[in-house]
């Protein structure tokens, strides 16, 4: 059964959440100025405190061709470790104080958050809002204030139609 919440500040899923959401924006920046600076033209990239991928375009495969590990998923690229790219971006993020982290893990927060389950964790005008579903029956963490689902999907709706009608 599913289950929907606002995250109060009297949990630690709050504080959590805003955290990788700052560290987030941080890390985005971050890529964005190194492959400015690097001359990477590939849009999309993916990161780890080890390593910088991208999905390369034409000019980055003439760039870079030498140093790209083979493609793995949907054609992303890793530079190779011990290329002069890769040891830039783990400096960068050694200077920076930068931990690239995940987002946070909701079922962690429930008594039987365990086995599938399903969760959505988002913020809507610094409220944050949480649905979580299990296997089991689970009981409402500290901090957690449950709510019906009509008000949740309302609350997205909403919020939805006002964001559809800013960008018009």
């Amino acid at each position: 059964m599913e289950k929907y919440f606002i995250v109060t500040k009297q949990s630690k899923l709050y504080e959590e959440y805003f955290y990788f959401k700052d560290n987030d924006e941080k890390i985005r920046k971050t890529s964005k100025d190194f492959m400015d600076k690097n001359e990477i033209e590939a849009t999309k990239y993916y990161c780890t405190n080890s390593a910088f991928y991208i999905i390369p375009t034409e000019k980055d495969l003439e760039n870079f061709n030498k140093i790209l590990c083979k493609p793995v998923d949907n054609n992303l690229r890793a530079f190779k470790k011990t290329s002069k790219i890769n040891k830039a971006w783990t400096s960068l993020l050694d200077e920076q104080n930068i931990i690239i982290g995940h987002k946070p893990f909701v079922q962690f927060y429930f008594d039987r958050g365990y086995g599938k389950t399903r969760n959505r964790l988002f913020n809507i005008d610094d409220v944050v809002y949480c649905s979580f579903e299990g296997e089991f029956e689970v009981n409402t963490p500290e901090g957690f204030v449950e709510i019906k689902a009509s008000e949740f999907f309302k609350i997205i709706e909403d919020y939805e139609g006002r964001y559809n009608n800013e960008s018009n």
